[in-house]
């Protein structure tokens, strides 16, 4: 069933509030080919803050500088992977930032990313709502807590 350790889920916002940065996981990942939050990756140093972690890992897997990073919140959950075999059990903090994604260059990290997207939250809700079987398990309550984020605009 997995052991429960730390993680962090990172939304790039556009600065309109309006879009939401999302990737595609690569095919051979846990939960592979499923779409995800901008970023997502387990803090290594317990030393480190988690912003410092998570806006190195949104460098490496996206391509582009990190914004500042904001803590929203954090939830736990678990998850089956049956296509990997594999589980996730995480305490899962949720960060944000915001970007104007139009000026940004996106250069994914092919080992880690297949696809980024720009997404408007309605576009968002409406695959969760059709599609839920497209989306790793930790995106929507995760993105409920990103939504609820005062720092966002």
């Amino acid at each position: 069933d997995g052991v429960l350790h730390r993680a962090f889920s990172v939304f790039i916002v556009s600065e309109d509030g309006e879009q939401i940065l999302i990737q595609k996981r690569q095919r051979q990942k846990l939960f592979g080919d499923l779409w995800a939050n901008t970023c997502c990756s387990h803090p290594k140093n317990p030393e480190q803050p988690i912003e410092e972690q998570a806006a190195q890992r949104l460098e490496e897997e996206c391509g582009f500088p990190a914004p500042p990073l904001h803590i929203a919140d954090a939830f736990v959950y678990q998850a089956k992977d049956t296509v990997h075999e594999g589980c996730e059990y995480e305490y899962d903090t949720v960060l944000t930032g915001t970007v104007a994604v139009d000026a940004i260059e996106l250069h994914p990290n092919a080992l880690e990313v297949s696809e980024l997207r720009c997404m408007s939250l309605a576009e968002i809700q409406v695959a969760l709502d059709e599609r839920p079987e497209e989306f790793a398990p930790w995106f929507a309550p995760a993105l409920e807590i990103a939504l609820s984020d005062p720092m966002l605009p």
